[in-house]
Formats: C-alpha cells, sequence, structure tokens
C-alpha cells in the first residue's frame, strides 16, 4: 500500500516528503526512530573527542547499536546486505576464537555499527535537518578559532587532544581530520544543489586537513568534462592508473625523499609506508585482529619521530581482517557512487567510512544526488520522459 501524493522510486519503494520508506520487514516502524540515529551518531562523535564523556559516549554507541538492529528489522534486506551482515557475522566468530574479548567487542562495535547504517539507510531514505546547522556551527568555529582563538580555549582544553587542536582546531567535533571529513561530505552535496563558487575548497583548506582537502578536490574536478573521460571509460581510467602507478614506484625514492620536510611529514610518511613491503605482510591479514598490537609492532622511525601505521585502508583490514574490510567497501562503494573518489583517496590517510553519521550522509546524500541529476537531465531533455 503507497502513501498519499508519494511516489514509488526506482527499487520499489516509497517516497514521501524527506522520507523514502522501505518495503516493511518483519518489526513495525517507529516514528521519530531515523531521527534518533543520526542524533545518536552525531552525539557519540561528539563524546568520544572528550575524555570526560567517555561513559556518556559507551552509552550512546550502545543505544545506537540496539536502535540500528531494530530498525534493520523493519526493512527487507537486499541480497548484497543480507550477504554482508552474514560476512560480519562469521568474522565475529572467528574474532572470538582468535582475539581478547577487548578486541572482539572494538571490531563488532565499529563494522558493526558501520554495516548496521549501511543497510538501513541504504533502504530507508531520511533527510535529516541536524546536519545542516552542524556543519554552519563547525565552519563558525573554525573561522572563530582564526580570528579570536581565545574563544575556542575552553573547547580545545575538554578535548582528547589539546595540542593539537591548538595548531589545527578541529570545529564542532574537535577533532580536525574527522571534522574536515564531515565538512567535505556536506559540501560535495550541497555543491550539486547550488552553486558554491569556490567555497567548498576554500573552507575545507581552513580546517587544516591536507589530506582531506586533496580528496575532495579531486572528487569535485571529477565532475568536470575532462576528468570524466577517464571515470566513465574504466579502460582508459585502468591504463591511467598503471602508467601513473608504474611510474610512482620507479621513481619512490626519490619522490618520497623530496617530501621529507616538516611541511609534508604526512605525505612522507604515507608514501613511505605504502612503498613498505612488512606493512602488506603485516596489516592483509584475512581475519580480524589486534590494531594496538599490531601498530605498535609496526613502529618506524623517519627522521627524528616514530611513526605507525598512518594508512586508513591498513587500519580497516587490520580491525576488520581483508576479506570484510573489502566486502564492506564494496557494498559501501555501490550505494556511493558521487563520493567514490573521495572515499578511495581518503583511504590513503584517514578514511572515516565506519563512523555511523558519515555512512549515513554519504549513502542518503548519494540517492539525493542521484535524484537531482536525474531531474535535471530530464528537464533538459524532455523527449526522455516516458509519456
Amino acid at each position: 500500500m503507497t502513501l498519499p501524493f508519494a511516489v514509488i522510486a526506482d527499487d520499489g519503494n516509497t517516497r514521501s516528503g524527506n522520507t523514502i520508506v522501505a518495503k516493511p520487514g518483519v518489526l513495525p516502524r517507529i516514528e521519530g526512530m531515523d531521527g534518533l540515529i543520526v542524533l545518536l551518531a552525531i552525539a557519540a562523535q561528539l563524546f568520544f573527542e572528550i575524555p570526560a564523556l567517555k561513559t556518556a559516549q559507551s552509552a550512546a554507541e550502545i543505544i545506537l547499536f540496539v536502535v540500528l538492529s531494530y530498525a534493520c528489522m523493519t526493512i527487507r534486506f537486499g541480497v548484497w546486505d543480507a550477504a554482508l551482515l552474514a560476512l560480519l557475522a562469521v568474522m565475529a566468530i572467528v574474532s572470538m576464537m582468535i582475539n581478547d574479548l577487548a578486541v572482539l567487542l572494538v571490531g563488532v562495535k565499529q563494522f558493526g555499527l558501520a554495516v548496521l547504517c549501511l543497510i538501513y539507510f541504504s533502504r530507508v531514505r531520511f533527510r535529516s535537518r541536524l546536519i545542516f546547522p552542524a556543519f554552519v556551527i563547525s565552519v563558525l568555529l573554525i573561522v572563530i578559532s582564526r580570528v579570536a582563538p581565545a574563544i575556542v580555549t575552553p573547547l580545545i582544553q575538554i578535548s582528547r587532544s589539546p595540542e593539537f587542536n591548538e595548531s589545527r582546531f578541529g570545529g564542532l567535533f574537535l577533532n580536525t581530520h574527522y571534522n574536515a571529513y564531515f565538512l567535505a561530505v556536506a559540501l560535495i552535496y550541497y555543491g550539486y544543489r547550488v552553486r558554491l563558487s569556490g567555497a567548498g575548497p576554500v573552507i575545507i583548506f581552513l580546517t587544516g586537513s591536507k589530506f582531506v582537502f586533496v580528496s575532495y578536490v579531486l572528487n569535485v574536478a571529477a565532475r568536470f568534462r575532462v576528468v570524466r573521460i577517464f571515470t566513465r571509460h574504466p579502460r582508459v581510467m585502468l591504463f591511467a592508473t598503471v602508467v601513473v602507478g608504474a611510474a610512482l614506484w620507479a621513481s619512490r625514492f626519490k619522490l618520497v625523499g623530496m617530501l621529507n620536510t616538516t611541511e609534508w611529514m604526512s605525505a612522507y610518511v604515507i608514501l613511505s609506508q605504502a612503498f613498505d613491503p612488512q606493512f602488506y605482510r603485516l596489516v592483509l591479514n584475512p581475519f580480524p585482529g589486534d590494531y594496538l598490537a599490531v601498530v605498535n609492532g609496526l613502529q618506524v622511525s623517519y627522521g627524528v619521530a616514530q611513526y605507525t601505521n598512518e594508512i586508513g585502508f591498513f587500519a580497516l583490514c587490520i580491525q576488520g581482517g581483508l576479506v570484510l574490510t573489502v566486502a564492506y567497501l564494496a557494498v559501501f562503494l555501490r550505494y556511493a557512487r558521487p563520493y567514490r573518489i573521495f572515499i578511495l583517496v581518503s583511504l590513503l590517510h584517514y578514511g572515516f567510512v565506519l563512523s555511523p553519521l558519515i555512512v549515513y550522509m554519504i549513502v542518503t546524500y548519494s540517492r539525493e544526488i542521484a535524484l537531482m541529476v536525474d531531474t535535471r537531465r530530464r528537464a533538459a531533455d524532455p523527449a526522455s520522459v516516458p509519456a
């Protein structure tokens, strides 16, 4: 049964206002459940960066896990969704047999929340009214930290990383890289809705997260016609990737050496690890492992400093195992077409693809972007609209 004035989406779901209601599952839907999920996701991330609120963070994550589990029972799973959930269960059992309880719980929590959020919001599209205010507040805090840093000092003092926030203030989420990632995901969506006139790169640049800035710029550049030659022709893109990869490998030592400066230290460490075989041997394990134990064994000296793993994809492979990581990313990218370049590039450093808030935003905005692009295409070419 469809709702009044609703439009049936291409996947058979029912669309009405801000929400696309999925085909019914086993349990009945609860009013306000979708908004609660987004609110809990935001709260959990905010509490994580404030050590004094550690208990509140754990409580928020537990409630979020319970609500998401219930929510997933109100929808009908697709084949890929069911397979991903089954793989998560198998890997949890394997982790139970080979890892300590703490390692098991961390892995299940991180991948579990991400998988449940991905499955649910790929079936139920809900546009939260909390995202834009959070975006505005975060941008304002970054601007304030630049012009009147004393105002944000109390926030810096209660954060998990006061020294880092002193040099690069982390905005609303008190985490430079996460905050930049959140803003970039929102800006990619807003860039499809309105003309940003170059404001997007400026905002991300002000966050101080270089890698998120590069990921964002490359994702935006992919919309231009010249770049789309590569994205629309897989063979051309594959050939270009092989050529660039071979060139980088041939000149890897020279390239890495050029980046051995204080300003480019992050890129220096990332490329050094990307070209270091020992990292691949240790992290590309098919089964979940103890992240802290593995990265502590990867302590490598770069200049005067000690660095552990700096590559986001490697971190996912340790926490969930290579099999679950690849399966999760395959399903996630399936629902995140406008964000694929951003996600893949960001995984070379800080890729927050397991954050429930980020998963919700990317999956929801990807569908909204597809609808906007389709609407504009139909408006530009009325002949393409079926009679």
